[in-house]
């Protein structure tokens, strides 16, 4: 005779989750779970620095959040993610929306259907059995070393770091200069390698005129904002939203995204649908 408990632990485990899309996890790197970007990426591998840049509202924090669902959840590894602009019950309330696919306004209004409930219970116990270590703080970089050393001494070995976003180690100033930028990459890419762990931050940068060229608007864009191609970051990942894709369709908004990979040197170039009710991406 088995528990309802255990058996419940089973039929969960049998479910296919809104966020799986089949892709395999290995020990290679952490994946997004976006194959395309995976593969542009070459995953998040230990020791290395990544940054999600974009303007305002382009959706880096629902990519931030995307890799940490894939990572603490389907990877069972242990994450940190740093917050300035939102709270940590904010921060949590995003990661529910993004895996039940329950719209983030009706989590916020508590008008609920019947529906709703059965996913929310899917999404809550599976955040209940993951490690995720949220801190909402500007840190200087002693505290901000601390922060993770304590994680990591409690928890054990963690599975990838995220900064939502770089301003939150630069509290001077709105932007961060090409100093403080060289000044932030040389820190994060210490910690990744002294940590054993990815790094992920979001930047949001200067957006410029220059729109006609894709791969040229980036460029411009990442220099305006004091970004060195000398600063050792993996890879950057360069959202651009593109609403007018959409103008029918108040769902989903289209996110142009270029990935520089410092390995090579290439730019590659895709295309996702964001969700805009759970603010969450799409599979590809």
């Amino acid at each position: 005779m088995q528990s309802i408990v255990d058996l419940l632990k089973a039929a969960t485990n049998k479910i296919d989750m809104p966020l799986q899309n089949g892709l395999p996890s290995d020990e290679s790197g952490i994946s997004s779970r976006l194959k395309k970007l995976d593969t542009a990426t070459n995953k998040l591998v230990k020791g290395n620095l990544y940054l999600v840049a974009g303007y305002k509202s382009a959706y880096k924090t629902s990519l931030l959040l995307k890799y940490a669902i894939s990572t603490a959840i389907q990877d069972n590894r242990p994450i940190i993610f740093f917050t300035q602009q939102e709270t940590a019950v904010e921060i949590t309330l995003r990661m529910i929306s993004q895996i039940s696919q329950v719209p983030i306004d009706l989590l916020n209004s508590g008008k609920l259907e019947e529906e709703h409930w059965e996913k929310l219970s899917f999404a809550l116990e599976l955040l209940n059995e993951a490690e995720i270590f949220i801190k909402r703080t500007s840190l200087d970089d002693i505290n901000f070393i601390r922060e993770i050393h304590s994680v990591q001494t409690k928890h054990g070995q963690q599975g990838l770091i995220i900064i939502d976003d770089l301003h939150l180690m630069n509290n001077r100033t709105s932007q961060c200069s090409k100093g403080a930028m060289n000044y932030l990459m040389q820190l994060l890419n210490r910690v990744a390698d002294e940590f054993e762990v990815p790094i992920l931050a979001a930047w949001r940068i200067i957006k410029t005129r220059y729109n006609s060229d894709q791969i040229y608007s980036m460029q411009a864009d990442l220099q305006a904002s004091g970004f060195d191609y000398e600063c050792n970051a993996a890879s950057v990942i360069y959202l651009n939203k593109i609403s007018d894709n959409f103008p029918h369709n108040h769902q989903f908004d289209s996110v142009d995204i270029n990935i520089w990979n410092a390995k090579d040197g290439n730019i590659s170039n895709l295309k996702c649908e964001v969700n805009r009710k759970c603010i969450s991406f799409n599979s590809d």
